[in-house]
């Protein structure tokens, strides 16, 4: 089984999905290379040889994908 979770920057923190407003929108996520740095922080080994989809191996998570031309798009990570 695998499971989408998506990368999202907002204007604040929030403690659940549930308290985000409907009026809120999603602030770009920067240059590529700052997202792969951010992401490599919390998943150290992603391999990112296909720059538009890092790989992470684990029991729970497996694969890191960025959609769409810049950091602005979907970023997911696959988990099992």
């Amino acid at each position: 089984m695998s499971w989408d979770v998506s990368i999202q920057k907002f204007s604040r923190s929030y403690e659940s999905i549930s308290d985000i407003g409907e009026d809120e929108k999603g602030l770009p996520l920067g240059p590529r290379n700052v997202v792969h740095d951010a992401v490599s922080k919390i998943f150290p080994s992603t391999d990112w040889t296909d720059p538009a989809w890092g790989v992470w191996d684990s029991e729970r998570i497996d694969r890191i994908q960025r959609g769409g031309g810049s950091c602005r798009g979907h970023d997911a990570a696959r988990t099992r």
